[in-house]
């Protein structure tokens, strides 16, 4: 539905002659993002896997691996809790 409404817009502010051209490039910015995007995520991998020993890849702690005892973290209170005008002590 959102595309539509983009669309629409798009052919009202371009017009027809504009819009394929503007698709075009679009279309072009997109695909350049995705190159680079994928060619950063390939440099962070490659980071990850020089600065992350072998014997400890694919180990990560997984939630069952978490005692049951452990203390929970301490809870704060928020600003959402306190009562509107009252000062910290």
């Amino acid at each position: 539905m959102h595309w539509l409404i983009i669309a629409v817009v798009a052919l009202l502010v371009l017009g027809p002659d504009k819009l394929p051209d503007a698709a075009q490039r679009v279309a072009k910015v997109w695909r350049d993002f995705q190159q680079v995007r994928g060619t950063l995520l390939d440099q962070v991998r490659d980071l990850a896997d020089e600065a992350i020993p072998a014997e400890l890849r694919g180990h990560a702690l997984k939630p069952e691996d978490i005692s049951e005892t452990a203390d929970p973290a301490p809870t704060h209170p928020t600003r959402s809790t306190r009562e509107p005008g009252s000062r910290r002590a």
